[in-house]
């Protein structure tokens, strides 16, 4: 017969396992509504490291939290509190029928800002795709930058101006037809835009359902919505990340970087150049690095071994203190980057009158950017 004081041995096996199903149940999915200044309830839904630096992800045009099933699921990002909000207008939140609820953008703003204050969250990054980009400009604009800790614009809309979003108006002329077929084919459309290279069809036809909950009020007003992006960015002192696909068909990368850059001069981009509208899906992979990259530079977490080992690797290319001197452009050595490079080199001249370069290396052991050593060689 066994002694009582071995007995329990038997079971050590089983502490793996249930510490891995516990730490599964921490960071599973946690709902709640937040009511705005105006009166909308917003969805809200939060996963994966509840104790990890915070960052808000806020969709597009027809998107909701389901936009970001990608980022949620992404091994790179499981470090990270990720907080996700159906917009108004959107998902399972509040569709208020006024036309005012849409096109005044101080209350998109404020919206932004009664996530981030019942969440809790402190200094998160925030990271707008597409019409989020233009929502996160107007709560910079309204509230300023003390409360965040960067952001990151995803295929951003920088202005509603016809000068940075790409001609489609037979689809955003039917979006706000009446008749039902006219309306939910207008819908397939525009999806079908966002992508360079389609997701799988259960994912699209997902995103196509979630389209559709869209609110019909809101799609006929959104367009004049107000964007203050002019009062908004320069606001911005902490680090701003501006990641666009090289053939997005909705809104057009180079105006879009060069009027951002008028209005924040120190903005790095970031361009896929296979990549559509949306390279946090076309590029999952990819893009969940370098989010993690970015939140990890600019988080005040220092003393996590990944911030110590990734921060190190990416340094070179996401130093923000350091702006990149004038006329000296990114040239990559031996990296098999040299149709991306070429595309950036190409890109910037036209959208930032080649006065610098603001890419900076992205992978392998023999990229360099002229005169960008990484932070640790400068100092």
């Amino acid at each position: 017969m066994l002694h009582p004081v071995t007995r329990p041995r038997r079971w050590r096996w089983l502490a793996g396992p249930m510490l891995l199903v516990l730490a599964t149940i921490a960071q599973a999915a946690q709902t709640y509504t937040v009511t705005t200044p105006d009166g909308v309830a917003i969805a809200v839904q939060e996963s994966g490291d509840p104790d990890g630096p915070p960052v808000v992800l806020v969709h597009g045009l027809l998107g909701s939290h389901l936009s970001w099933e990608a980022q949620v699921s992404d091994p790179a990002l499981r470090g990270y509190r990720l907080i996700r909000y159906d917009m108004r207008g959107h998902g399972l939140s509040g569709k208020p029928e006024q036309a005012e609820a849409y096109t005044e953008g101080r209350r998109w703003a404020d919206e932004l800002h009664a996530v981030i204050s019942a969440s809790g969250a402190r200094q998160p990054v925030l990271v707008g795709w597409s019409l989020g980009a233009a929502v996160i400009s107007n709560y910079l604009a309204a509230h300023g930058d003390d409360a965040i800790a960067a952001a990151m614009y995803v295929g951003g809309v920088i202005e509603l101006d016809p000068r940075q979003i790409a001609p489609q108006p037979e689809v955003y002329r039917d979006l706000a037809a009446d008749d039902l077929r006219t309306h939910l084919d207008a819908e397939r459309a525009f999806l079908a835009l966002c992508f360079q290279s389609r997701p799988d069809a259960v994912t699209f036809q997902r995103l196509l359902a979630n389209a559709a909950l869209a609110s019909g009020h809101m799609q006929r007003a959104v367009h004049r919505m107000s964007v203050d992006a002019a009062g908004g960015l320069p606001r911005l002192r902490k680090p701003l990340l501006l990641l666009y696909g090289g053939k997005d068909a909705l809104v057009l990368p180079e105006p879009s970087i060069r009027r951002a850059l008028a209005l924040k001069a120190d903005a790095r981009v970031l361009v896929y150049p296979d990549s559509g509208h949306a390279p946090f899906l076309e590029e999952a992979g990819r893009f969940g690095r370098d989010l993690a990259a970015f939140v990890d530079t600019v988080s005040a977490r220092r003393d996590a071994p990944r911030v110590a080992g990734r921060s190190r690797r990416y340094r070179g290319w996401m130093r923000m203190d350091a702006p990149a001197p004038a006329s000296q452009h990114c040239a990559m050595a031996g990296t098999g980057n040299d149709r991306e490079t070429e595309t950036w080199n190409a890109m910037t001249r036209r959208a930032a009158g080649a006065e610098r370069c603001n890419r900076r290396p992205m992978h392998g052991a023999g990229a360099s950017c002229a005169g960008l050593r990484p932070a640790q060689e400068q100092a």
